[in-house]
């Protein structure tokens, strides 16, 4: 049984490194100082890039009518393989950036997915994104 999982772990892995293209991830840098006052970092603050295999679906663009005119926002679902995540040694969480095509997206949620052969023992994450205007 575990050979045949590790098979599949390992096969999906390859996957990702032939199919999905290598995206810049940026992941959130929480050991710098903190707000006295709010106990919150005052300006988020990425590590240097790291590029991982991500599998990409965008969502149709959304123009919504805001206080000073229209503004596009745009969603998107990501997703990796746990085993290349481990590899790399990055673990991505909520308020980590991805960016595709020039284009930033902020990481909403993240969950483990697609456990096989009722193992519990999952083979991808699944994240939420939305695109957020870099300044």
């Amino acid at each position: 049984m575990a050979t045949i999982l590790e098979f599949i772990i390992r096969t999906n892995a390859e996957q990702f490194n032939l199919l999905y293209p290598k995206l810049r991830f940026f992941a959130l840098d929480r050991s710098r100082g903190h707000d006295p006052l709010y106990g919150e970092q005052p300006k988020a603050r990425f590590r240097d890039p790291v590029f991982v295999p991500t599998y990409v679906q965008i969502r149709p663009e959304e123009k919504m009518l805001k206080r000073f005119g229209i503004e596009t926002e745009q969603e998107a679902i990501c997703v990796w393989s746990c085993r290349l995540l481990n590899d790399i040694g990055i673990d991505p969480v909520t308020g980590d950036r991805v960016e595709y095509y020039g284009i930033s997206y902020e990481v909403l949620t993240v969950k483990l997915t697609d456990a096989m052969l009722n193992t519990q023992v999952p083979i991808n994450k699944l994240a939420t994104l939305k695109q957020v205007a870099v300044r």
